[in-house]
């Protein structure tokens, strides 16, 4: 039965792929982690500890869904005019490397403060996802995205 739903899975990756691309797949998916990630920040705000990631906890839950929406809506489009999609992911990332920095500032102005040394952890995370999401949106969706068995030529 596993390797029944491993090939039904490969089957639907296979026709996101050939529908969306390389570009949009990733868009897409990091749209609905985007809005899984505002739907949590909407029913499980964060611990008081970090001021940032403590103030307006709705205001920042919609802005999670409505950047993971916008990403998804993009990823239908064709590569080179998805940029909206990039551009709205960027936004809530970047917001999360602020809020984790200036926690690492805090406890280190003073350690009785909300953050803490865990923040710089999380500003790293959050930094690499950043460059991730360059890297991925600089990349062309390349011409031939035949990923088949390599055909046989004969002479």
């Amino acid at each position: 039965m596993p390797d029944r739903i491993i090939r039904h899975m490969d089957r639907a990756t296979a026709r996101a792929r050939a529908r969306l691309g390389r570009r949009g797949t990733l868009l897409a998916l990091l749209g609905a982690i985007w809005i899984a990630t505002g739907i949590t920040t909407l029913l499980a705000p964060p611990s008081p500890g970090y001021l940032l990631l403590s103030i307006a906890t709705e205001a920042r839950g919609v802005a999670w869904i409505v950047t993971g929406v916008i990403a998804i809506w993009c990823a239908t489009r064709p590569s080179g005019h998805d940029a909206l999609g990039w551009i709205a992911l960027y936004i809530m990332a970047a917001y999360r490397v602020l809020a984790y920095g200036w926690g690492l500032v805090e406890w280190a102005i003073t350690v009785d403060a909300g953050g803490s040394l865990r923040a710089a952890f999380g500003a790293l995370v959050w930094v690499a996802v950043l460059v991730i999401l360059v890297v991925c949106a600089g990349w062309p969706e390349p011409e031939d995205t035949h990923t088949g068995p390599i055909p046989e030529v004969r002479p």
